[in-house]
């Protein structure tokens, strides 16, 4: 069964928000004087852990695909506070690239949404699907343009002008050139 506009509603909130406090968060981990205190960095993280299964759950609502990494599957709440350098001295590449991904998703859920809300009252509720492409034929292609009146009859144009240089050579043979 799909999600009512008011459940959908509710997850675009959960990835707004998350998102928010994702991207406050990396950022002030990348500055360099870390200005929050220790307290603040455990409140921070907590509300993080807070909002991470709910955003996963509103996620897959919005078709998001697993993550896995080998044999091993990583949900949102462990992957973003697990920071591994890979030997670039960068260890929080995945974790942007997660927060890089909200604006997919959120929009994929207004997408949901925008498709579940009655229209006017004409089409019952929650069953209307987007309409589905219309195959575009391509044009004709255009009738090839008549050749002019002396392409067609090329050949026996030749054969005439051959036949009567031929004929005039051999009559000049014949009967020489008069003179």
């Amino acid at each position: 069964m799909s999600p009512s506009a008011e459940q959908i509603d509710r997850h675009i909130a959960v990835l707004e928000d998350f998102e928010r406090t994702y991207r406050e968060y990396l950022g002030e981990r990348r500055s360099p004087d870390h200005g929050w205190a220790d307290e603040e960095w455990a409140y921070r993280e907590r509300a993080l852990k807070e909002l991470a299964p709910q955003a996963e759950a509103a996620m897959v609502v919005a078709g998001a695909k697993r993550w896995d990494e080998g044999p091993v599957r990583i949900d949102l709440p462990a992957r973003i506070l697990r920071f591994v350098d890979e030997g670039d001295g960068i260890d929080d590449m995945k974790q942007w690239d997660i927060l890089e991904e909200m604006p997919t998703h959120i929009g994929s859920l207004k997408g949901k949404r925008r498709w579940s809300v009655p229209d006017m009252g004409l089409k019952t509720f929650g069953t209307e699907v987007p309409p589905t492409p219309t195959r575009v034929e391509p044009a004709p292609a255009p009738a090839p343009a008549k050749p002019p009146w002396w392409r067609e009859h090329l050949a026996v144009l030749i054969v005439t002008v051959v036949g009567t240089v031929a004929g005039g050579a051999i009559l000049v043979a014949i009967f020489g050139n008069g003179g």
